[in-house]
C-alpha cells in the first residue's frame, strides 16, 4: 500500500520534468537554426529560462524570417547627456 503510494508520487514527481524537457529539446532545435546565440550571446538554457531573453527570444526569431535586407541589433547601449547609459535589447 504505501509502496503503490510512494510509486504514484515519484510519478507525480517527474511529470514537471518530462515537460520541461520536451519543452528545452523543441526549442533547442529552433534555437540552433536561429542566429539569436551568435548576435546575444545567450544561449538556450538562459533564453529558455529567463521570461525577458525568451521573448526577445521570440521576437527576434519572427524578425529574422522577415523577407529583405535587414539587419537586427541586441543590446545596443546608447549614452545619455547625464553620464548614464540606457539600453535599447532589439532593433
Amino acid at each position: 500500500m504505501i509502496e503503490d503510494f510512494l510509486f504514484y508520487m515519484i510519478i507525480l514527481a517527474t511529470i514537471p520534468f518530462v515537460f520541461v524537457l520536451i519543452k528545452v529539446l523543441f526549442i533547442n532545435n529552433a534555437f540552433k537554426k536561429s542566429d539569436y546565440k551568435a548576435a546575444s550571446g545567450n544561449g538556450v538554457f538562459n533564453t529558455i529560462f529567463d521570461k525577458g531573453s525568451y521573448g526577445e527570444y521570440l521576437t527576434f526569431q519572427f524578425l529574422e524570417k522577415l523577407e529583405g535586407d535587414n539587419k537586427l541589433l541586441i543590446n545596443v547601449y546608447i549614452p545619455k547627456p547625464n553620464g548614464s547609459i540606457t539600453e535599447i535589447v532589439l532593433l
